[in-house]
């Protein structure tokens, strides 16, 4: 119970930290592979990526730890595009070397929503570990997806404004 509280503050650590990220970051994929650094060492797991989705489909922002095969990766983020839910699976692997610590295959893919609108996608996976997503960290996970998205929107809003300006000066 120590452990699970010590984890929760270690989570509004986090989303605290994250409000002040737009300020120190003129891109918004300095934003996306700064954030996703964060959001891995909090949760430590082994895999972290963020897809941004747009007209065009999901293009990668950031990739943390090894490279998943393309198609698993497009199975979690058509899941996230047909059904615009958080997709979870905490696969029960072993008891652990021990016999105390049960070990799991965990993935979580949420979506990030701009105005109601799909903007992006976060995925974390943990592999051979005594790391799963429970619910407590699926909601902690969905008000950081909340708050990353706004972020990346105002500045890739900035971003925008910025090109304008610069060739409106040319």
């Amino acid at each position: 119970m120590v452990r699970q509280l010590q984890q929760r503050l270690r989570e509004m650590q986090l989303i605290s930290r994250m409000q002040s990220l737009p300020e120190r970051f003129n891109s918004t994929q300095e934003l996306a592979a700064e954030s996703l650094n964060l959001v891995c060492a909090n949760f430590t797991v082994q895999v972290g990526m963020l897809h941004h989705y747009t007209a065009d489909g999901w293009q990668e922002w950031a990739c943390v730890g090894k490279t998943l095969p393309q198609q698993q990766i497009d199975g979690y983020l058509a899941h996230l595009k047909s059904n615009h839910s958080l997709w979870v699976d905490n696969t029960f692997c072993s008891k652990g070397e021990d016999g105390k610590r049960a070990t799991y295959n965990a993935v979580v893919s949420i979506p990030i929503f701009v105005d109601e609108h799909l903007y992006g996608a976060l995925t974390l996976c943990s592999f051979n570990s005594n790391r799963y997503f429970d619910r407590q960290a699926q909601d902690t996970l969905n008000l950081i997806c909340s708050q990353l998205g706004s972020q990346l929107q105002q500045l890739q809003h900035r971003e925008n404004l910025l090109k304008m300006f610069q060739q409106h000066l040319k």
